[in-house]
């Protein structure tokens, strides 16, 4: 076991990474575990050989410790369903366009693997249009029929006005919320929406700098936006001129 010299430190380390993880986020939390992985190791294989061989007390603890550092590590990236299987469909092009006979075909895949494979199924779509479609709707129809759950969400343009698939009534609209539970200005509404969710400078999965991104705010406001392909990466601050379809006529004369 750990000398009685070292026990209150290495409690004390514990308690201060654990205080440290909690406030400073889920990046040094993988740091506080691995310590206590090598202290919670180290004892139990210590224990094993007793204090009789110090060569032999101190070589187990090196050896358990990092066994139990690898072994805690290696949980954190685990998850919370470890046996979950994830399906990717890409339906849209990258541009973020897509059509609906591009979803139809989607869903009806996933109806006919959950038949193939069985299990519990559930679709998330990120995506979405401000027009409906009965042949589309049919299609989530026929999911909900098949027993699968479907999440969408329900649109990025701040309206009062959920948009598609969201907006049908076999699927389950998802709005998003900021820090302080208040609705996101850019997340779409409405009488039907069945729930929101975090969405609002949420960390994600993906490196820094790993992605390219366009914003747009107007009078604090969230605008949605598309990247202008080849441009430069920077940030631009100027006055916004709305040229509607960009005939002669909608442009101001200022502009």
């Amino acid at each position: 076991m750990l000398p009685a010299a070292y026990q209150v430190p290495a409690a004390i380390a514990l308690v201060v990474g654990g205080a440290v993880a909690c406030f400073f986020g889920y990046r040094l939390f993988r740091v506080v575990l691995s310590i206590f992985g090598f202290i919670l190791g180290g004892l139990m294989a210590s224990s094993l050989v007793g204090p009789s061989d110090t060569t032999w007390m101190i070589g187990s603890w090196i050896v358990g410790g990092l066994i139990g550092m690898a072994l805690l590590y290696a949980g954190y990236y685990v998850g919370v369903a470890p046996e979950a299987h994830i399906w990717s469909l890409k339906v849209l092009d990258r541009n973020g366009s897509g059509t609906d006979e591009n979803v139809i075909a989607a869903v009806d895949w996933v109806i006919a693997k959950k038949k193939e494979v069985g299990g519990q199924w559930v679709m998330s779509l990120s995506l979405g249009s401000d027009q409906s479609s009965i042949v589309e709707e049919a299609a989530f129809d026929r999911a909900a029929d098949a027993g699968i759950l479907t999440f969408a969400a329900s649109g990025n343009d701040g309206a009062n006005k959920l948009g598609f698939p969201a907006g049908y009534s076999t699927v389950a609209s998802v709005g998003a919320v900021d820090s302080k539970s208040a609705r996101a200005s850019f997340s779409t509404t409405g009488p039907t929406l069945t729930f929101v969710a975090p969405g609002v400078s949420v960390l994600s999965t993906i490196p820094d700098g790993a992605l390219d991104s366009t914003s747009l705010t107007v009078a604090s406001r969230d605008v949605a936006a598309y990247p202008l392909i080849g441009s430069g990466h920077d940030e631009i601050v100027g006055p916004f001129v709305d040229c509607g379809f960009g005939t002669p006529a909608q442009f101001p004369a200022s502009a």
